[in-house]
């Protein structure tokens, strides 16, 4: 089950409920993989104006580190097993969810008030 203390979405992979996170440890794996910054890599995942820009193999590897903080063990194939059981309509809305609950980078999508992903911002310093 997702822990929305720690950023995790909840999804449902071969029958059974699983967490997706963007934490320190993907960012890590993801820059490390692509050799960018974390804002460059998730770049690659815009669909601004409506098309798609995102190829099939740099959506896998995302989905793969999102999915390995709850199942280390997680494969290629598996992350690639996941994307046909979401399907790729939902992937975008699954996606940004995640990156707008993780603590680890800004995300353009503000949680409302009530969104218990985030805790409420304080102003201090």
């Amino acid at each position: 089950m997702a822990n929305r203390e720690r950023g995790e979405v909840g999804a449902r992979f071969r029958g059974e409920d699983i967490a997706l996170v963007l934490d320190f440890n993907a960012i890590c794996a993801l820059e490390d993989h692509y050799d960018e910054d974390i804002d460059t890599v998730l770049a690659r995942l815009d669909s601004a104006g409506g098309k798609r820009r995102a190829r099939a193999r740099d959506l896998r590897r995302v989905v793969l580190e999102l999915m390995r903080a709850s199942r280390p063990s997680t494969t290629e194939a598996d992350a690639g097993d996941f994307i046909t059981e979401t399907g790729l309509g939902a992937l975008p809305d699954l996606l940004g969810r995640v990156i707008a609950a993780s603590r680890m980078v800004a995300s353009d999508e503000a949680p409302s008030p009530e969104d218990p992903a985030r805790p409420p911002e304080t102003g201090a310093a």
